[in-house]
């Protein structure tokens, strides 16, 4: 959605013409701010993006493994949006909030359960279920889900058959999602073996990767991965793709990577300083390394979606290759003063 939003501003005409092709925004298992984009971008040069889009063209959640069916709305229907306190999704917690303060985070819902099926919020430790203001991952019964895995009995007895600890109900498939539901509208806040742990605070990967992509004209859209490492203690890493317009030049003097467009130069160091900055002021997060690559270079699936635990992987074995791998000079600092001690 954000890539339509960069590539294609449409005139009214056009956009209606495609407002009427899109039926369905099938939601796996990330928070829905594409549409939310679109719509920001789009307002001036058609309206009729602009316009909220009926329930059956909007949204519903097909969660992991397997893009399992879980939820959806009824027809004519208008999205839901809820704003949260983005301070209290660190803590776990939703905390309703003005949707124009600085510090809320909207949410689009997807929908309910659909007929014949039960989601249930369940803290992934405990295996309990969770008070309606508390985020836990998203367990799901029904028609919709599978057996388990061919051949892979452990795996299919941890994914597919998860019992309440408290009760015994079930069988439930645990999809690995991170969720709550208000009003009985299921939200969807991101991948539980994506989020990032840092002093305490549940960081959410796809807010730090929208932040940096936003920072800087260089940065394309889409294409940045934030995922942490332990030093011991677990630290930030943004990973961002360069816009292909922008390509990197050496000075003879310095050696120094520049990018450069038809705008004037710009050192690599500042574009690293700025997402770095960004970061910071927008989380309160510091990035103890960005790493900026070309076009392409982030991991993907064969459908497109980021792979954050290979960039990850790639990182740590140095097979992660930028033209910038620009680690928080206070941190190193302290590692060597740690070193000598």
């Amino acid at each position: 959605m954000d890539l339509c939003s960069v590539r294609m501003p449409l005139l009214e005409s056009e956009a209606r013409a495609v407002r009427q092709q899109i039926r369905h925004f099938p939601q796996p298992h990330d928070p829905i701010n594409g549409l939310l984009a679109v719509r920001d971008q789009q307002r001036r040069a058609a309206p009729e993006f602009a316009r909220p889009l009926p329930r059956d063209r909007l949204e519903s959640a097909r969660l992991k493994p397997r893009r399992v069916y879980a939820s959806g709305g009824r027809l004519g229907d208008e999205p839901t949006m809820y704003a949260s306190d983005s301070a209290e999704l660190e803590r776990n917690r939703v905390l309703p909030a003005r949707p124009s303060s600085r510090n809320a985070r909207v949410l689009v819902g997807c929908g309910s359960a659909i007929p014949g099926s039960r989601i249930v919020i369940v803290d992934p430790e405990s295996k309990k279920l969770c008070p309606p203001d508390v985020i836990g991952e998203i367990w799901v019964a029904g028609p919709s889900v599978a057996e388990g895995y061919w051949n892979r009995d452990e795996e299919t007895a941890y994914t597919f058959h998860a019992y309440l600890s408290d009760s015994d109900d079930g069988p439930f498939l645990r999809t690995g999602d991170l969720g709550f539901v208000q009003d009985g509208e299921l939200f969807v806040t991101g991948r539980l073996k994506d989020l990032i742990i840092i002093d305490g605070r549940n960081v959410y990967p796809h807010d730090i990767e929208k932040t940096a992509e936003r920072s800087h004209s260089a940065i394309r859209p889409g294409c940045c991965a934030a995922f942490s490492i332990d030093l011991p203690e677990e630290r930030l890493i943004v990973a961002a793709e360069l816009d292909r317009r922008y390509h990197s030049l050496f000075r003879q003097s310095s050696k120094k990577p520049l990018l450069h467009a038809r705008t004037p130069f710009c050192e690599i160091d500042d574009v690293v300083r700025v997402i770095r900055r960004a970061v910071a002021e927008e989380h309160d997060v510091r990035a103890h390394s960005v790493v900026l690559l070309k076009a392409g270079s982030l991991p993907r699936t064969p459908s497109g979606k980021l792979q954050r635990h290979v960039c990850r992987s790639s990182y740590l074995d140095g097979t992660l290759a930028g033209l910038s791998n620009a680690l928080d000079t206070s941190e190193i600092r302290q590692q060597r003063l740690a070193a000598h001690v």
